[in-house]
């Protein structure tokens, strides 16, 4: 539960500083180990961007394989930094890195430090308010809705909010010294929380939701740069039909003391009182929220001490149950000692501080039947005309008791206080206006106990029109038609079109070198398309424009054609492997109601999965992830990346969460085969891009730029592949493998390099 936080940053490519609101500090007069250098002002402001494994400059660095980088802190390296250089491109302006230690840096060092809440910034973000009460000590006011069905803040019938507030009292204090390494690491904390939980309608939502990181300002303490940090994060994890508000009261107190000196040894001290607090409950299901409060140090970019704290509140009901509902408070902490970023000898020290969990109130009474609760659902929810079939669902209406299957309801669609339709089964439902106007449309719901309840819902029946279909000028299309050396430096191909209505357009565009299978960028909302990274020098390439208004008229242009301009230089690599030179494999755990485990790898399957499904809360878990690996040896060490993109077809999302689904693509960091890979063995990673994904009915192509990681490997550092993962509960994706039988469907790696 306790994480590394690496900051990815740009700024402008110039070399202009720019203003902080602090003065950056001082670290010139330190005792540098051979092959460290510390970067001057000038230096540190050529950076253009940064990753965990990289920082790119605007103009070249004098820096080597070898070298260990220091920086003071500023715009773009806010906590500055500590990189040790594996390689350099040969323009000089990018380099490969990983985090580099204190005693790779420096011959001695002797850092005491106590860091209050006070220096941590001020958190200004909707939803969250801050107080500072002392130096000791800050309070976080709360509130926040976690989740909104319909996305619309007026309708709070299907929210899950979280209000109440966190007081954080207390320090961070000790030392670090070498040689010999000597670490003290005092935790000493009180913390306040007054947490509560609302959640209306048919809910069944679990994420991890960052809330706010509160920074602190960097201190310098013996030559060191040190920066405190917090961050607040929640994870919902409910599956609801009705209606819960519930929450606690809840004291941590913590002294604690981790100390190294030729080991590990802790000293904890901690107590922990639950309150309960009165609970209003109208639901069968089950919802916990647990709020995760992370403290950190960080010695440069790399996190030093830490501690988690992770309160929580959890309450299942089931009316067919006694007692009918219960209450449950629970509290888990962490400490770590990251010591990456302190010695490059020692081993991370983790150990847990509390983990309880205590049953706090429950129900004292058989539920007391109560009105059924229900919602209406409308398609389309605008643009209802005199000729629109208008589809009304309640099938999210619930009751306490009575199943859903046994609830009936009765609609009103005219507002004439007549019923269009009488009592029947949950289901869906059509209507056609004949006249315009605004309607509140009623629809009734009643349990097996005769109880009824009235839900209505605003419909607007507007005057239905003409729709002319877009218009397209072939004039101001570039490149025209049959265009050869098309230039780069062009960039974009571009069209014109307009709606006669004046309705907005949106756009499909279909562009490849292939006229039988291009590639479909759909939706696009600028009339032009960005192409360089896509094609090659050399190049025939075909294109066609759909231009689209939003009341479903369209118009498709004339296939174009034009080639790209060659400068002579660029090399060009295509690789899609078959099941004989391809190395993929999909990697899957999976945890049963019973508790059994089962950990697999499948190496030659036609698609690999990515998954992440948690039901009924940690009894049943399935988890796939995906590996694969291309071969690029044929590049000549230290060649100029100029491009390299990885498509993968497929990715038919399967989604309950409600949420767009994000795949992340990894860069693995150890050896693996695909005949012997599994869950258990399968090789650790570093996170480098996160992808939307949107259900289409069909897959399609997805394209993951990984320009910044061949580079890397080309310079020298190991190529152990990509993967595939996720951490969203109820996603299910594909792509298709190596081993797939229609060979353009296989993972391609497009590269362009001189």
């Amino acid at each position: 539960m306790f994480g590394i936080f690496i900051l990815a940053l740009n700024s402008c490519k110039d070399d202009t500083p720019t203003s902080l609101p602090y003065t950056p500090p001082d670290n010139s007069n330190q005792n540098l180990q051979i092959g460290a250098m510390k970067f001057d002002d000038q230096t540190s402001n050529k950076i253009v961007s940064t990753t965990s494994s990289s920082v790119s400059f605007s103009s070249s660095v004098p820096v080597t394989s070898g070298t260990v980088i220091i920086a003071n802190p500023n715009s773009k390296i806010p906590k500055g930094m500590l990189r040790k250089v594996l390689s350099v491109s040969s323009d000089g302006k990018n380099i490969s890195t990983r985090m580099a230690s204190l005693d790779e840096a420096f011959k001695k060092g002797e850092v005491k430090f106590s860091i209050l809440p006070s220096q941590l910034k001020k958190v200004v973000q909707e939803g969250v308010f801050e107080k500072t009460n002392s130096p000791n000590s800050k309070t976080y006011n709360l509130n926040y809705t976690i989740y909104d069905v319909d996305g619309n803040s007026a309708t709070s019938d299907d929210q899950l909010k979280l209000t109440g507030q966190f007081k954080l009292d207390g320090s961070i204090s000790g030392e670090v010294s070498f040689p010999p390494f000597k670490i003290i690491s005092n935790f000493s904390f009180s913390n306040e929380l007054d947490l509560n939980l609302v959640a209306t309608g048919t809910l069944r939502y679990s994420t991890e939701k960052t809330l706010f990181i509160a920074g602190g300002t960097p201190v310098v303490v013996g030559g060191i740069i040190l920066t405190p940090e917090v961050s607040f994060k929640f994870k919902p994890e409910v599956e609801i039909y009705g209606e819960a508000e519930t929450g606690i009261n809840d004291k941590i107190t913590l002294n604690s003391s981790i100390i190294y000196y030729s080991g590990w040894n802790k000293n904890v001290e901690l107590k922990n009182v639950f309150l309960a607090k009165p609970v209003e409950v109208s639901l069968n299901g089950k919802i916990k929220g647990t709020l995760i409060v992370e403290l950190a140090l960080y010695f440069y970019e790399s996190i030093g001490p830490g501690v988690t704290l992770s309160p929580y509140l959890e309450m299942e009901a089931d009316v067919h149950k006694s007692p009918w509902w219960s209450l449950y408070a629970g509290a888990e902490g962490n400490f770590v000692v990251n010591t990456r970023g302190i010695a490059s000898v020692l081993s991370d020290y983790s150990t847990s501080l509390l983990d309880t969990k205590k049953l706090i109130a429950q129900a004292d009474s058989a539920p007391v039947n109560k009105a059924p609760y229900g919602m209406i659902v409308v398609t389309p929810a605008v643009g209802i005309t005199t000729e629109t079939n208008v589809q009304f669902s309640n099938l999210s209406s619930v009751d306490d008791i009575t199943p859903q299957s046994k609830l009936v309801g009765r609609w009103d669609f005219e507002s004439d206080g007549l019923w269009d339709i009488d009592y029947s089964p949950l289901g869906l439902f059509s209507h056609k206006y004949s006249s315009l106007g605004t309607y509140t449309v009623k629809m009734e719901v009643k349990d097996e106990g005769g109880l009824t309840n009235v839900f209505t819902k605003t419909v607007n029946v507007s005057q239905a029109s003409q729709n002319h279909n877009p218009v397209f000028d072939y004039s101001k299309f570039v490149p025209l038609n049959f265009s050869k050396d098309f230039d780069k430096v062009n960039q974009t191909v571009s069209w014109f079109a307009s709606d006669p209505d004046g309705d907005p357009l949106t756009y499909d565009l279909s562009i490849g070198e292939n006229i039988s299978s291009p590639e479909i960028f759909s939706n696009l909302i600028n009339p032009y398309f960005n192409f360089v990274s896509h094609f090659y020098p050399g190049k025939k390439i075909y294109w066609r424009v759909k231009a689209k208004d939003n009341k479903g008229g369209s118009m498709e242009s004339s296939l174009y054609n034009f080639t790209v301009k060659s400068d002579g230089t660029d090399k060009m690599l295509i690789l899609q492997p078959d099941s004989t030179e391809g190395e993929d494999a999909e990697v899957k755990y999976f945890r049963y109601d019973s508790g059994f485990e089962s950990f697999q790898g499948v190496p030659d399957g036609d698609s690999i999965r990515i998954v992440c499904d948690i039901y009924n809360f940690g009894q049943s878990i399935t988890k796939r992830e995906a590996l694969l690996k291309f071969n690029i040896s044929q590049i000549s060490q230290n060649s100029n990346i100029k491009s390299a993109k990885l498509n993968l077809w497929g990715f038919g999302v399967i989604n309950y969460s409600s949420l767009i689904p994000k795949i992340s693509l990894v860069k693995l960091t150890g050896s693996w085969n695909e005949n012997t890979v599994t869950w258990t063995n399968k090789p650790s990673y570093v996170q480098l891009l996160e992808k939307e994904l949107v259900y289409e009915g069909e897959p399609s192509w997805y394209e993951f730029d990984v320009t910044s990681t061949i580079q890397n490997w080309v310079n020298g550092e190991t190529n152990y592949g990509f993967g595939l993962r996720t951490e969203e509960n109820t996603v299910s994706a594909w792509i298709y493998s190596s081993d797939y039988p229609e060979s353009s469907k296989r993972p391609i790696l497009k590269i362009i390099y001189q």
